[in-house]
């Protein structure tokens, strides 16, 4: 399978750096590489694929009802 070529430019200038540079590049790819599939492991969803789930169940809500009553039972001792 050939590599794209934008790969192929990426490598070419890594052989530019110098050694410790090719470590820290190295060391920040494999950072970055965990974090997205920690990212990927915690959430099947993103923020915004959640916007509006579950809306249908306040459409016959009296919002400001629901807030006072809310507040009253925080009052309760």
């Amino acid at each position: 399978m050939q590599k794209p070529i934008m790969i192929n430019k990426i490598l070419y200038e890594i052989t530019k750096l110098a050694f410790s540079e090719k470590l820290e590049l190295l060391d920040n790819l494999v950072k970055q590489i965990k974090k997205q599939e920690l990212n990927k492991k915690d959430s099947k969803y993103t923020l915004l694929q959640l916007k509006g789930l579950g809306k249908e169940l306040w459409q016959e809500v009296d919002v400001e009802n629901y807030i006072n009553t809310e507040r009253d039972q925080w009052d309760v001792r």
